[in-house]
């Protein structure tokens, strides 16, 4: 089971769209590039939030069922079965700030993500 709301958006998203080969680990997205290169995806809770030991984050509701920008791909004509590969780093970048800003119930900026119950989390990603 997944506990970090941002890591099991972000693996809902990859899962729906996204084509490259992942794996995921309790606080990881770990994706393979055409390349072969790899990315290691982190979101870890940068301060405490105002929960008790036993509440957990809540999960994020969702804006969107998809990404603006594989809403944006069907909009003009692409087949609704082709998902999304992405490259290299700085296309999954800016994939992750597409799924930050289109489905999260968060507050994002430079990177880190805050939640309407004050848990905040870190985005980064490392090669």
């Amino acid at each position: 089971m997944i506990t970090n709301p941002v890591i099991e958006a972000i693996f809902a998203a990859f899962r729906l769209e996204i084509t490259n080969p992942f794996t995921l680990t309790q606080q990881t997205l770990v994706i393979t590039f055409p390349d072969q290169s790899h990315a290691v995806i982190r979101a870890p809770q940068v301060t405490p939030a105002s929960l008790s030991n036993n509440d957990t984050p809540a999960f994020t509701a969702i804006k969107h069922p998809h990404t603006y920008h594989y809403r944006h791909r069907h909009d003009y004509g692409q087949p609704h079965n082709e998902l999304l590969t992405l490259h290299n780093t700085e296309e999954c970048r800016a994939y992750l700030d597409d799924i930050c800003h289109n489905l999260l119930n968060a507050t994002v900026r430079d990177c880190e993500i805050t939640f309407p119950n004050g848990a905040r989390y870190l985005l980064t990603v490392e090669i």
